[in-house]
């Protein structure tokens, strides 16, 4: 039998709790399809669970139920933070792997365990190392959420200025994430800001970083020959057993991935800006990805917190697809006069129920990132009208007004 200790230490901006460590019991059964496995009882802030080797597979985690959960109920403000540690662990776990758990009104502590329990439990193998390529605010967000999550992430970038850049705000958005989570606990803070930091090396040494990974995350610009060029550099470099994957919005997984001799394991991982807000995960698979792949990348995002959707390789995924003609066709109302900017965002937020108006919602985006998305698949699509360049987009581009990032775009956001 395999012997798992968990240590749980408690910090909290109030000392007193209506419930204390002590008393805190949490009992874990297999299903009746394993009886003689049930195990496992929390108490003094000791946890103990003994499997059976045999038992060491997704398949058995699955089965588990929790027949007794004690929920925490701190008084109103009361924040705690929850780090679990694994020690003697089976080989098939991740040493020395850390969960930050924040606790506001009731919490199943039971099942944040076996979430990070069941990620180190698939039978093929799992990504613990993570090389995320682009520091910009895609590649960032990625890094941040990866390394928050628990995995080993090196984020690179051509150079250290754009290192430290990129670390920097990563540290500026951890500081803002951590002040939401545990709100006045400064150590909790602290706490969850400098582990995440603990797990995220950044550097420019491109050949370096891919030489020790599991998955490598492109996240650079939409550019096809740059994406090859930087595939096909380090294809022969990354572990045989490293999946590729790439965030871009809107070129062709399959087309990017012919550069390289693991089109099998090669498959688009489309997170949405800004990461550590948005909760999807399109994951793409191309006819030539492989189920384990497939597999290892949906477990990849749902440890990472994403509600992950299944799409095939085709132009735009689900969201750009239906996004991007709609923000277009906006634009093109604009350009024959049929309405302003402003009533045309006034008429989709108070008709629609849409948050943001699409103009407003293409400025925040990025002028010339939805120029280049509609130009590359005009280019593979010449036929289809929704992909029929725009006048007015092409000169907001060629001028720098970019959308927010400039300052300017079909709004003006200088101060």
């Amino acid at each position: 039998m395999y012997l798992i200790n968990f240590s749980l230490t408690v910090s909290a901006a109030h000392s007193k709790f209506p419930l204390s460590v002590t008393d805190w019991n949490i009992l874990v059964l297999f299903s009746s399809t394993f009886p003689e496995c049930q195990l496992c009882v929390l108490t003094g802030g000791a946890l103990q669970i003994d499997f059976r080797p045999a038992f060491w597979r997704r398949e058995a985690v699955q089965r588990i139920r929790t027949t007794r959960t004690q929920k925490i109920q701190p008084h109103s403000g009361a924040l705690a933070l929850f780090s679990v540690r694994f020690r003697n662990c089976c080989p098939d776990l991740l040493v020395g792997a850390e969960v930050a758990l924040s606790v506001g009104g009731k919490v199943d502590i039971m099942s944040q365990l076996m979430r990070v329990i069941t990620r180190k439990m698939s039978t093929s193998r799992a990504v613990e190392k993570v090389v995320v390529i682009g520091g910009g605010l895609m590649g960032a967000g990625i890094a941040q959420v990866a390394a928050s999550s628990g995995f080993r992430v090196t984020l690179v970038e051509v150079n250290e200025q754009l290192v430290e850049k990129a670390k920097g705000n990563i540290q500026k958005s951890l500081a803002r994430v951590a002040k939401k989570q545990f709100k006045d606990d400064e150590a909790a803070q602290n706490g969850f800001v400098a582990t995440t930091l603990g797990r995220l090396d950044a550097t420019c040494s491109l050949t370096d970083a891919v030489r020790d990974t599991d998955l490598v995350i492109e996240a650079i610009v939409e550019n096809m020959k740059v994406k090859h060029d930087l595939f096909a550099k380090i294809d022969s470099v990354a572990p045989q057993h490293a999946i590729f994957a790439s965030n871009t919005s809107s070129l062709s997984i399959r087309e990017i991935a012919q550069v390289t001799q693991r089109r099998d394991r090669f498959g688009g991982l489309h997170f949405f800006n800004p990461v550590p807000v948005m909760k999807l995960l399109e994951v793409i698979r191309t006819p030539e990805t492989s189920d384990d792949t497939y597999k290892r990348m949906m477990d990849f995002g749902q440890s990472m917190g994403k509600v992950c959707i299944t799409c095939k390789d085709t132009p735009g995924f689900v969201v750009n697809r239906l996004l991007v003609p709609y923000l277009a066709e906006a634009v093109r109302l604009l350009e024959r006069g049929d309405a302003t900017a402003k009533d045309i965002d006034i008429a989709m937020k108070l008709g629609a129920g849409y948050p943001m108006g699409p103009l407003e919602l293409a400025d925040y985006v990025g002028l010339d990132t939805t120029r280049n998305i509609i130009s590359g698949w005009h280019e593979n699509f010449p036929e289809n009208p929704l992909f029929q360049p725009i006048g007015t987009l092409e000169k907001l581009v060629q001028d720098g007004k970019l959308g927010v990032k400039s300052g300017e775009g079909f709004y003006s956001y200088k101060k």
